[in-house]
């Protein structure tokens, strides 16, 4: 095996999440209950097929637990999705990047994992940024950063939801239930007010789908491969890369006091994911 290879993947999956999330603003006319289901109508039958490859079972243990961490990562998609739309790209990223940090808060509450000294400071840091970035870009109106800040909450919550399943579960069991919730819960709203997407958008539908599902993929496996305290950083190198894409290829500006808020975000969460395996 490469010696690097855990690390590979987890950059690689760092990517292949930015850039299947960019798509977003190339379906602008899309309502993101729509892109999230069209995302889970892709992940679905390629994890039954995953599983089934390796013989696991596919509905798991401790079902409640699957549901709930489904039914709150698919909230969480549908906000996070909607200010993906109506944020600069970096901002709604940046934004949720604030996930783990939540996680921990929570961990804290049902977990009894207690976060230490030096992990609070770095919570303060990436929250103030937070603030820094709504407060010095006009661009970003309340509700989206309500939004964006209860979507990285609500995601916080489904990846404790995810590592208390995980004592039962195989993770490709957990992988599976997100998109199968998603597919269950975004019904009825398809029905209701879905649009039908134009066949360029269907293509960044799908590659969105595509996209997610192969970095979810690379994430899972470089967690099999290495510790979590190991891998975590590189995740967050995500930040910077949507940063890019924001200058770029949306052609987005910035208050040079949004950057400062955005490398406090970035500080922040990466401080926090080292601190913790300390």
């Amino acid at each position: 095996m490469i010696k690097a290879l855990p690390q590979i993947l987890m950059l690689l999956s760092a990517a292949l999440f930015v850039l299947g999330h960019s798509t977003l603003k190339l379906v602008p006319d899309i309502p993101a209950f729509e892109v999230a289901f069209f995302r889970a109508l892709v992940a679905v039958p390629l994890s039954v097929l995953w599983i089934k490859t390796l013989g696991l079972s596919l509905w798991g243990k401790k079902r409640h637990l699957l549901i709930l961490r489904g039914v709150a990562g698919t909230i969480a998609l549908y906000g996070f999705y909607w200010t993906l739309q109506i944020m600069p790209f970096v901002s709604a990223m940046g934004i949720h990047y604030l996930a783990p940090l939540f996680s921990v808060l929570f961990a804290s509450f049902l977990m009894a994992e207690k976060a230490k000294g030096l992990q609070w400071v770095f919570m303060f840091l990436a929250f103030l940024g937070a603030v820094l970035v709504k407060g010095f870009d006009p661009q970003i109106s309340l509700m989206a950063f309500i939004v964006g800040i209860g979507a990285a909450s609500l995601s916080g919550w489904a990846y404790a939801l995810v590592r208390m399943a995980a004592k039962w579960n195989h993770p490709l069991v957990i992988v599976f239930y997100f998109p199968f919730i998603t597919l269950l819960i975004s019904i009825i709203p398809i029905a209701l007010f879905g649009v039908y997407p134009s066949q360029k958008e269907l293509f960044w539908l799908i590659i969105n789908g595509v996209g997610t599902f192969i970095a979810q993929v690379c994430m899972t496996y470089a967690y099999k491969l290495a510790p979590v305290h190991k891998l975590a950083v590189l995740n967050y190198l995500g930040i910077p890369m949507s940063l890019f894409l924001s200058l770029t290829l949306f052609h987005e500006t910035f208050n040079p006091i949004v950057y400062l808020g955005l490398l406090a975000i970035f500080v922040g969460v990466v401080g926090n994911a080292l601190a913790k395996t300390k």
